[in-house]
């Protein structure tokens, strides 16, 4: 797992859940890319991490940590398509799961 430097983790209000299909051969390349993802978005103040793990099943979660419902919101606006356009992962999954979770 990958969370980067300690996180604060208790101020999380919002989990965005990735579940992924990698294609065979294409980890390391994809964790790469997602590394990409992971150091654009720690330069939004509503960014708190990221954990990155496999599932019994095969498939590779990611999940990221934010502030805050409108920190996501206002980083989907204005950072998302940025960053998808320096990482490329897309490249390397075959199906896609996305699930926001918020925190009480």
């Amino acid at each position: 797992m990958n969370g980067g430097p300690a996180t604060d983790w208790s101020a999380a209000r919002l989990v965005k859940v990735i579940r992924l299909e990698i294609l065979p051969n294409h980890r390391e390349q994809y964790m790469q890319n997602q590394e990409i993802w992971n150091q654009e978005s720690r330069r939004d103040p509503g960014y708190l991490g990221e954990l990155v793990g496999d599932s019994q099943d095969g498939a590779l979660y990611v999940m990221t940590f934010w502030k805050s419902r409108a920190d996501y919101e206002r980083w989907m606006d204005s950072e998302h398509d940025r960053i998808a356009g320096l990482a490329f992962a897309e490249a390397h999954y075959t199906a896609i799961e996305i699930r926001l979770i918020d925190l009480v």
